[in-house]
């Protein structure tokens, strides 16, 4: 029940790292989606049937994959703007 929960969260900071305000939730994502797929694994060794565990261990992977391409396009993003300000100077 924790992975799912954490998986959860770790997706609405993923999604909301997108807008450039709050990029920082990227990172806040990526951390949480670790543990969830972490959680999650050890909770599906312990009880095979648990589908909970099964989609909190699902979510910490997707999500984890999605966190870091929003942390690579934030970066991306970042170094285009400091370009065209730099540019824009000279």
């Amino acid at each position: 029940m924790t992975a799912l929960i954490l998986g959860i969260i770790a997706a609405i900071c993923t999604g909301l790292s997108f807008i450039p305000t709050v990029s920082f939730l990227g990172f806040v994502g990526l951390i949480l989606a670790i543990i969830a797929w972490v959680m999650g694994a050890k909770a599906v060794k312990a009880n095979p049937a648990d589908g909970q565990a099964k989609a909190g261990k699902i979510i910490g992977m997707i999500i984890t994959i999605l966190a870091i391409v929003s942390i690579i396009v934030g970066i991306i993003l970042a170094a285009a703007l400091v370009g065209t300000m730099v540019g824009a100077m000279m």
